[in-house]
């Protein structure tokens, strides 16, 4: 019967040494707030058992660059990029990790690291101080890597109706153009031109794969009138 006693506390004794454990070790990871591209955030951490994010969704697909740069040349800091958080605060879980780095320059230029990001896709940007016992600063700017084209949609006719949306993508890369939304009572769309002269050819059909290469891009709407031949349908003779 003592036996017994003594390894039920002793299984008591484990699991609570194993609960201080798991609270001891949990992170806490306060949320900073959200990346605006081109804007300096500074945050401290207070040793490597104090962490903070940020978190970014870009509206564009490509390049990104990530400048860091610390306050003091004796210390380091983390940078972790992930796409998943789970859990409370104070015991997140990340998952997702796409990027690390580890930030040492002081200069006031930083060090400048690349990202690919996905439009639509929420990132969490972890960063941890890289010493046991000091308090780091560190100082991030998110910046996008590329030039765009803005594609603005012009009815073409006071007959259409309809409306469509300007739509901004990276210059000198491929991109699809979206489905013509603007109808005209007796006609057809045909497809795009670049001006809105009634000569102007069609230089892109619907929904066509573009790479543009300037700062704007007006496309108008080509329209065909129909006849009275495009409208009939023809019946088909019986067999004789």
């Amino acid at each position: 019967m003592k036996k017994n006693n003594i390894f039920k506390r002793l299984v008591s004794l484990t699991v609570a040494i194993a609960m201080v454990m798991t609270i001891g070790t949990a992170v806490f990871a306060q949320n900073a707030g959200r990346l605006t591209l081109g804007q300096s955030y500074t945050q401290s951490n207070r040793n490597r058992s104090s962490r903070y994010y940020y978190t970014y969704t870009p509206s564009i697909t490509g390049p990104y660059v990530l400048n860091a740069r610390v306050a003091n040349s004796n210390y380091k800091a983390d940078i972790e990029v992930y796409t998943s958080v789970s859990g409370q605060s104070g015991n997140e879980s990340f998952s997702g990790l796409i990027a690390s780095f580890t930030v040492d320059t002081t200069s006031q230029q930083g060090a400048n690291y690349d990202l690919n990001l996905t439009a639509g896709t929420t990132y969490y940007f972890r960063v941890r101080s890289n010493n046991m016992n000091y308090t780091t600063t560190v100082t991030l700017k998110l910046n996008a890597n590329y030039e765009t084209t803005t594609i603005s949609f012009y009815k073409n006719s006071t007959q259409a109706s309809g409306s469509m949306s300007s739509v901004t993508v990276v210059r000198n890369q491929e991109t699809t153009l979206p489905t013509c939304t603007f109808t005209r009572n007796g006609y057809t769309f045909l497809g795009w031109a670049t001006n809105n002269s009634s000569t102007a050819p069609v230089v892109y059909e619907d929904g066509a794969t573009i790479t543009p290469t300037e700062n704007t891009l007006t496309l108008y709407a080509k329209w065909h009138r129909l006849q009275r031949s495009d409208s009939i349908a023809v019946r088909a003779l019986p067999a004789q």
